[in-house]
């Protein structure tokens, strides 16, 4: 079965997946958005969950055929079910994940894969579910999905770029994929990839400061994540819960919520908290800090966001091999590019604080000397 796609086109599904498709825990990422409330800013970006997994595994299928290991793999259906852990409003639900059950999406996802038909279309198939769970888990050939230059990264960065608009995160997604293989069980990159590596970098440090972390979007987010503590606090949402709903059944309960009905409606209609500050931190800097210093000047919780946001990468680094396949170095010491801007990237940080304009008064002299005087 083919599925039309505006990113590759032909995405062919065979019957393990379309049978992993049909599954409701997969059918219920239709109804969770990829960026959550970036539409705020970027009107396009209503695109989905479901629609990322499907990339994610075509781009995992295409990369397994091209290195002649993708018969029988169990990497590609990795692909297909690396989110299906995520909450409504998908990166925005983690704190409740793990705060309230201790548990990322990753193995929360994995909990879902046991307990559903998933196990059995998968164990029923040719396929090994040990090594799928493994694969699943991040070891091994499943970098293939969630490395460096995995098919999870290679699809978001071009599908939030087609559906924001915004050129910075579009890369040339078709010769990187070419250009991956496999060193001793584990993803690397033959030198002629090296620029598509570059390009990949770029486009997520500049996906990050003009989208992922535009000051509107972080500000929603920011309401969201207290309107969800609220209604969970009040016993209005059980968190066990939260991996099973969807972004419109999260919204509809914290609207009806007394404690968080008042911030989901400005969300909703984009009345959001006014920006106090947004700009540089150092590295000491300690939110507490500054949440107890509002406290004091007599703003509640509901009453304003603080955001720390830092760029920090860690899995950028990957092995390098010649036209053989044998090692000649690591992508770091072959591109000075890349290691320069993630030096850069790591050591910035950004602090964004935002309350309602009849609050701004109060908020701006507190701020303004937390950070003179050297907290900040």
């Amino acid at each position: 079965m083919n599925i039309r796609d505006p990113i590759f086109s032909d995405i062919y599904v065979d019957d393990i997946a379309r049978n992993i498709l049909e599954d409701p825990h997969m059918q219920r990422l239709r109804y969770v958005k990829q960026l959550a409330f970036a539409y705020l800013v970027y009107p396009g970006a209503n695109h989905t969950r479901f629609e990322h997994s499907l990339g994610t595994y075509h781009v995992a299928s295409t990369i397994m055929r091209n290195i002649g290991d993708g018969v029988d793999s169990e990497v590609p259906y990795v692909g297909l079910l690396h989110d299906i852990g995520h909450a409504a409003f998908s990166h925005l639900s983690h704190f409740a994940l793990e705060h309230y059950l201790g548990k990322t999406h990753e193995i929360v996802g994995e909990e879902i894969i046991k307990s559903s038909e998933i196990k059995d279309i998968i164990s029923d198939s040719t396929l090994s579910f040990k090594r799928f769970l493994s694969y699943f888990r991040g070891f091994g050939k499943g970098q293939i999905v969630t490395g460096a230059l995995g098919s999870d990264r290679i699809d978001y960065l071009s599908r939030d770029s087609y559906y924001t608009g915004v050129a910075y995160g579009a890369l040339d997604a078709n010769r990187l994929i070419g250009k991956i293989t496999l060193s001793r069980g584990a993803p690397a990159l033959y030198r002629q990839g090296v620029s598509g590596a570059e390009s990949l970098l770029i486009a997520r440090y500049l996906m990050f400061s003009s989208v992922y972390y535009h000051h509107t979007v972080v500000i929603a987010g920011a309401m969201y994540g207290k309107a969800l503590s609220a209604a969970i606090e009040a016993g209005a949402i059980v968190p066990r819960m939260l991996p099973f709903y969807n972004d419109g059944q999260v919204i509809s309960m914290l609207s009806a919520e007394k404690a968080s009905a008042g911030l989901t409606e400005r969300i909703m209609n984009r009345r959001l908290f006014k920006r106090v500050y947004d700009g540089p931190i150092s590295k000491e800097f300690q939110t507490a800090e500054l949440v107890d210093a509002l406290g004091a000047a007599g703003l509640k919780s509901s009453d304003y966001i603080a955001e720390k946001l830092d760029f920090r990468i860690r899995d950028y680094e990957l092995p390098i091999v010649g036209a053989g396949g044998g090692p000649i170095g690591r992508l770091t010491g072959i591109s000075p590019l890349i290691a320069n801007l993630a030096k850069a990237m790591n050591a910035t940080r950004r602090l964004v604080v935002a309350c309602d304009s009849s609050n701004l008064a109060k908020a701006r002299p507190v701020v303004s000397r937390f950070l003179k005087s050297g907290q900040g």
